[in-house]
């Protein structure tokens, strides 16, 4: 026997041993070498992607600095259009409703105040479920109304040049004489 086969025992001599190491090392290269070829072709791949993205956004930028321009070119046909064109008076909106400057605003009556017209007047509370056939803002005929008695006024001084007029449901309507327009409703 061999001393190699005394020390190391009846197995493999280092010839067999060399082979399996060489096979062993071409089995890793070409695992390596697969590995770099894949990531080579994703590299590939993502560079073909990233090339496609770059076109679809230079088409949008393209886009945008069109809508840019028409964006700009409207801007400056309005312009044009306010300078040469000063609003007249019939062009400019008018209100449909408007309410007289002489109207007494936030004009209000306690429970108690509202009582004593009542009873000075001598006209009953109003029926119940009955609605006012007037309304708060609403005009009222000059000639429909009548002067608070200057008695009640005494007591009232808020009510100092109102008038005053009465529905079928008895309801009383306070009334602001100059533009006779109803501001509040007992």
């Amino acid at each position: 026997m061999s001393d190699y086969t005394t020390i190391h025992g009846p197995g493999l001599d280092a010839r067999a041993l060399l082979k399996i190491g060489l096979a062993v090392i071409a089995c890793l290269a070409a695992l390596s070498g697969i590995a770099v070829a894949v990531m080579l072709g994703q590299i590939g791949n993502a560079r073909g992607e990233l090339e496609s993205v770059m076109a679809s956004l230079s088409a949008v930028n393209d886009r945008l600095a069109r809508v840019e321009r028409s964006v700009d070119a409207t801007r400056a046909k309005l312009n044009e259009t306010a300078r040469t064109e000063q609003p007249t008076v019939s062009t400019i909106p008018q209100p449909t409703v408007s309410v007289p400057p002489k109207v007494v605003a936030g004009f209000y009556l306690t429970e108690e105040e509202a009582e004593l017209i009542r009873e000075f007047l001598k006209i009953p509370r109003k029926h119940a479920n009955a609605t006012a056939k007037m309304a708060v803002w609403a005009r009222v005929p000059a000639q429909a109304t009548k002067p608070l008695p200057d008695a009640l006024v005494g007591k009232l001084e808020k009510l100092k040049g109102l008038r005053y007029a009465v529905d079928a449901n008895n309801a009383i309507a306070l009334i602001e004489p100059s533009s006779s327009i109803v501001i509040a409703l007992i």
